[in-house]
C-alpha cells in the first residue's frame, strides 16, 4: 500500500503567505526566510547559528529569540506538535530539521483574470482574516497594538508549546511568548469580564502568578501561587 504522500505546501513569493493545499496561511516575513532554508536544506539539519548568521545577519542579540519566534510561528501556522513533530523536529543542541515534503514555489498571474491573480484564502484552522501578531515578550512586557476599547475583550487563552494564544473577540489574535528559563504551568485563565489573563510560570523550582491586561498592556507579577485548579 503506497503511503499518503501528505497535504501539498507552497510558498507565495509575492504575499509571502504559506500554501496548505491551496489555502492561505500567514507567515511573517522571517518566518518564511526560516522555512525556506530549512525545506532547501533537508534533510539534512540546521544549526541555530546558521539561522541567525544568514537571516539576521549575525546580530544574536535578536537572532537568538527570533529564532524560536519564527519555528513556533512556522508550528502554529501548520498545525504541528514540537512533541511529536510532522514537519520540523528539534535536535538538542544541533538545530533543526524539515520532516515535510518540498515547498513549490508558486507564481502570482500576470495574465488579468479576474480572480486568478493570486491563490484563494481559506479560513482554515487558523484564520487568514484574523490577526497574528508574535509577540516576544521581554520580561512578560507586551506592545500595545489596540485601538479600541471593545477590542480588549478576550474570547479565549490557550496554552501551545509553552506560550499562550489568546484570541479577542474582534478575530485578533496575540501569542505571548515567556523567556527562555520561564516554564508555563497549566492552562491561563481568563476573567469574568473577559479583560484579564492569568498564567503561572515556574522558574527554578519556584512558581509566580502573572496578570495580563490587553486593555493597559498593565503585567503584574506576584511571588507565590495560590493553588488554583485548572
Amino acid at each position: 500500500m503506497d503511503r499518503d504522500p501528505g497535504p501539498t505546501f507552497s510558498l507565495h513569493p509575492d504575499s509571502g503567505w504559506l500554501l496548505l493545499d491551496g489555502a492561505e496561511l500567514p507567515l511573517q516575513y522571517k518566518a518564511q526566510e526560516v522555512l525556506a532554508m530549512l525545506v532547501r536544506r533537508a534533510p539534512a539539519r540546521v544549526s541555530r547559528n546558521e539561522l541567525i548568521d544568514t537571516i539576521w545577519r549575525g546580530n544574536y542579540l535578536t537572532g537568538d529569540k527570533g529564532v524560536r519566534q519564527a519555528i513556533w510561528s512556522i508550528r502554529l501556522a501548520l498545525g504541528d506538535n514540537a512533541a511529536e513533530p510532522v514537519f520540523i523536529r528539534t535536535i538538542p543542541r544541533l538545530g533543526y530539521q524539515w520532516l515535510g515534503r518540498s515547498l513549490a514555489q508558486t507564481t502570482a498571474r500576470s495574465d488579468g483574470a479576474a480572480g486568478q491573480s493570486a491563490p484563494r484564502r481559506s479560513l482554515g484552522a487558523f484564520a487568514a482574516t484574523a490577526l497574528l501578531l508574535v509577540l516576544a515578550v521581554s520580561n512578560w512586557s507586551p506592545t500595545k497594538f489596540f485601538t479600541q476599547r471593545d477590542e480588549h475583550r478576550v474570547a479565549r487563552a490557550d496554552l501551545h508549546d509553552n506560550s499562550i494564544v489568546v484570541d479577542y473577540t474582534t478575530g485578533c489574535r496575540r501569542i505571548l511568548i515567556p523567556n527562555d528559563h520561564d516554564l508555563l504551568v497549566g492552562s491561563p485563565i481568563i476573567s469574568a469580564d473577559r479583560r484579564q489573563v492569568v498564567f503561572r510560570v515556574q522558574k527554578d523550582g519556584n512558581c509566580r502568578m502573572i496578570s495580563f491586561e490587553p486593555e493597559s498592556d498593565r503585567v503584574r507579577k506576584f511571588n507565590r501561587c495560590p493553588d488554583v485548579r485548572t
